[in-house]
């Protein structure tokens, strides 16, 4: 479940997960590498009745750069998607670009504006290479599953549960982190993004990363369709009052995926968490856990490895603020 480079000691368990042996099923949250930049990418392909929409990240769009040059202090630079195409067409169509302009006051982008129009077109083509991989057949870029296969059930009453799920903006192009825990049918859910546009103050420049947080406290199973986030943009003080309200408005699909139907962004499983009795894990296993530092919203993960009794924790956060 993991690898070590000897010489740097650098250990990189394993992330990619499930498989995919039909090219008719490739619904999911796949990762891999723009090796024309070294950039990173995110690509989500969710099918429903043989129609697909398919999401395109990337920590920086080299062709949006080019467009409006380096923007200090914002990661990433714009969205690829494509609507509606046909299963059977996946191997054969264009995924639209729009770059966000933010130095022209432009934090959001309303894909269903027939106004605004793509800034460039990019080759789609994506075809099976084995399980769990697909490829962007136009540059040649591999994506690895990252998402679980199974489907995100009703809730059990009067069992815990925990699930965390990830998903893009497709607003910003920002990456979201969706976690619903729940005991004894009541539920906190959480909702984490790279970079809130609505925390943006007018007149404070270009909205940085990790601006915030959004929470749900002691909601009832049954009302996990129709609910409130509190959001808390930063400086973070959970003693005031939410900067504003965000709709939660989720709805369970197939394959693992949940949809806010408020804003239509989608979700994929990656982790979903056993009962546990008592509030203790029977185990930890190895491997990469993943969570948000909830008075400032930071993403950071943890990568524990135990062998022979002896157990190696690497910390690694997007910011450490005391450095």
């Amino acid at each position: 479940g993991a690898i070590r480079r000897t010489g740097k000691n650098f250990l990189y368990p394993k992330t990619s997960m499930g498989k995919r042996s039909e090219v008719s099923n490739l619904n999911g949250y796949y990762a891999g590498i723009d090796t024309e930049d070294g950039s990173g990418q995110r690509i989500t392909i969710s099918c429903l009745d043989n129609l697909c929409d398919i999401v395109l990240q990337d920590s920086s769009f080299s062709t949006c750069r080019d467009i409006n040059g380096i923007i200090p202090g914002r990661g990433f630079t714009g969205l690829g998607v494509a609507r509606q195409i046909r299963q059977e067409s996946l191997d054969n169509f264009v995924i639209e670009l729009y770059c966000l302009k933010p130095l022209l006051g432009e934090l959001e982008i309303d894909i269903d504006d027939p106004n605004r129009l793509p800034d460039a077109n990019l080759t789609g083509n994506i075809s099976l290479v084995q399980d769990g991989v697909i490829s962007r057949t136009g540059p040649g870029f591999e994506y690895f599953l990252q998402s679980d296969l199974q489907e995100v059930e009703p809730f059990v009453d009067g069992k815990s549960y925990a699930s965390q799920m990830t998903g893009a903006d497709i607003e910003d192009g920002s990456s979201q982190s969706l976690t619903v825990r729940c005991d004894k049918s009541i539920c906190d859910v959480t909702l984490v993004d790279t970079s809130f546009s609505s925390c943006f103050k007018p007149g404070g420049g270009i909205p940085q990363t990790l601006n915030g947080v959004a929470f749900a406290r002691d909601v009832p199973e049954e009302s996990l369709g129709n609910f409130s986030l509190g959001l808390y943009c930063a400086p973070i003080d959970l003693r005031a009052q939410p900067f504003t309200l965000l709709k939660g408005d989720m709805e369970f699909l197939s394959s693992g995926i949940v949809k806010r139907t408020s804003t239509n962004f989608t979700y994929y499983k990656k982790f979903k968490g056993d009962s546990y009795d008592n509030g203790k894990l029977s185990s930890i296993n190895n491997g990469e856990y993943f969570g948000n530092v909830v008075q400032t919203g930071n993403f950071y993960r943890k990568i524990l490895w135990c062998t022979k009794g002896l157990c190696e924790i690497n910390f690694v956060q997007a910011t450490f603020p005391p450095c």
